[in-house]
């Protein structure tokens, strides 16, 4: 693994002193411009050394280009990890993450990634003109970021090919493609007690089958099924506002009670449960506006939880 050369310990040391220590889940971050690096001995099982990218769209209009720098890389073949961190960037390293490549990097190119809704790499891109003011890497490649989703933190990395959580079928499509078994089984559920009437390949409740197919396909395929099961599930309902943005409410409530466990914050009670179809039922049920005020109530109880 190239090590980031870019933050300084001098930088890190004055954050330091302006701030005092950092808060435990922000042991080993060295804050920078745009987020702050994780050490590569905080990520175990993953391995991997992860740069965390801000939500505030601010953070990376101040940058040359609208990216901050990650690192540079001996030429050789790559994968690009994606992983969401959570509203405030807590959930570090990532919980879960997408994996991209592999990429060929040869000496001197300059590669962009910009990173989107659901810890997708919209953009993987090199040697573009938003790179231009960039000096040339040398014998190395360049990569460069930034966060175009303005509801969460997602962090990123750059791992060989070959080195830990990068290939196919490993921890982070394990996790990633569970995670889509488990909502569609949820759907198909919802499709079966209000009666929509939804057939074909996406809808049954076999989760293996459902992970099985996953693991087979690229995230962006997995994405946009869970994504056609959603809007079919909202137009079931009448094609309402609230019913087409309740998907995104009943994954954004799991995420959050996983964050909720995972940290050991304790939150029980209504709100907090795993139970995507659950959650989406009740978010068909009532205004768009409390199924928000929901969303927000849980992100401000996490944000308080050390």
């Amino acid at each position: 693994m190239i090590r980031i050369r870019w933050m300084s310990c001098t930088l890190a040391g004055l954050i330091l002193h302006l701030v005092g220590p950092l808060p435990t889940w922000a042991q080993g971050v060295t804050s920078g411009p745009c987020g702050g690096l994780i050490s590569t001995a905080a990520t175990s099982p993953a391995q991997c050394q992860w740069q965390n990218f801000t939500r505030d769209p601010r953070a990376f209009a101040a940058q040359p280009g609208g990216v901050c720098p990650i690192g540079s890389f001996q030429p050789g073949q790559y994968r690009v990890l994606v992983g969401p961190t959570g509203p405030e960037g807590r959930t570090m390293p990532p919980a879960w993450w997408n994996s991209y490549g592999p990429y060929r990097f040869n000496k001197g190119d300059k590669w962009i990634a910009v990173l989107g809704w659901q810890s997708r790499l919209d953009r993987f891109e090199k040697n573009v003109g938003e790179l231009l003011t960039y000096a040339s890497p040398g014998s190395r490649s360049g990569v460069y970021a930034r966060n175009n989703d303005a509801s969460q933190w997602h962090a990123i990395c750059i791992v060989a090919v070959g080195g830990p959580g990068a290939g196919a079928g490993s921890g982070s499509d394990e996790t990633r493609c569970q995670h889509y078994a488990d909502t569609a089984v949820q759907q198909q559920r919802q499709n079966l007690a209000r009666s929509c009437g939804y057939r074909g390949d996406p809808w049954h409740v076999d989760v293996a089958d459902h992970r099985r197919w996953c693991l087979g396909v690229a995230a962006e395929r997995s994405d946009a099924e869970r994504t056609m099961r959603d809007r079919q599930l909202a137009a079931c309902d009448g094609g309402t506002d609230n019913g087409a943005g309740c998907g995104d409410y009943a994954r954004t409530a799991v995420r959050q009670q996983q964050d909720n466990m995972s940290r050991a914050c304790g939150y029980v009670g209504a709100p907090w449960h795993s139970d995507y179809g659950e959650h989406f039922q009740w978010c068909q049920g009532v205004p768009r506006d409390r199924s928000q005020a929901e969303t927000a109530m849980r992100s401000a109880k996490l944000s308080e939880c050390r």
